[in-house]
């Protein structure tokens, strides 16, 4: 997994694609979608830290704004939340962990999500905890399972782990909203 998407919600349930999120080699590269232009009008603006919608940010660190959506591998229940994404803890990519835990903070109306991807059986496959995919899981072929369960004291939000798998729709581009496009692209040094 190399994308992620950032959604930013509104509290009548409203919401845009306004970033994206991808390693390229060893970079971490943001950059605003076309999303974040639509949400203006519903009172979206620049993140401090990304204050300009025309910049592409890069860094061989994950950016602050999506580390601070993970615990600190110092927290006392960091191997706890390694279990409830149901990762080895060789496994804790830091792009999976967003994708499957959403991302989501109490303190802020964003959320993460990865770009669905083809797998080499022509299915599309995902983990997540949050229900809210459900809702964006269509047709009657469609698969959830849960995987896991995680009892209390585990936070509410990382109770359930559900698995998706559906099949491939034939010339199915997916995110194919010109809200996801992102508004200036990125190449690496030495490339054009």
């Amino acid at each position: 997994m190399n994308t992620l998407y950032l959604a930013w919600w509104q509290p009548d349930h409203r919401w845009w694609p306004v970033g994206r999120l991808s390693r390229e080699g060893s970079d971490y590269v943001f950059t605003y979608t076309q999303g974040a232009r639509s949400a203006e009008e519903a009172g979206f603006r620049p993140l401090s830290s990304f204050p300009d919608f025309d910049q592409v940010y890069v860094s061989t660190q994950l950016f602050p704004m999506f580390q601070n959506r993970l615990p600190p591998q110092s927290r006392p229940d960091y191997e706890d939340f390694i279990e409830w994404l149901d990762l080895e803890r060789g496994e804790a990519d830091p792009l999976v962990m967003l994708a499957r835990s959403g991302g989501q903070r109490e303190t802020d109306m964003f959320e993460v999500f990865p770009i669905p991807e083809r797998s080499a059986e022509g299915r599309y496959r995902s983990t997540f905890l949050d229900v809210h995919a459900l809702l964006s899981a269509a047709g009657e072929q469609a698969e959830v399972r849960v995987q896991r369960v995680n009892p209390p004291p585990t936070p509410a939000q990382f109770r359930v782990l559900c698995s998706l798998d559906s099949p491939w729709p034939e010339g199915f581009r997916p995110l194919a909203s010109p809200d996801f496009e992102a508004l200036h692209s990125f190449a690496p040094a030495g490339r054009s």
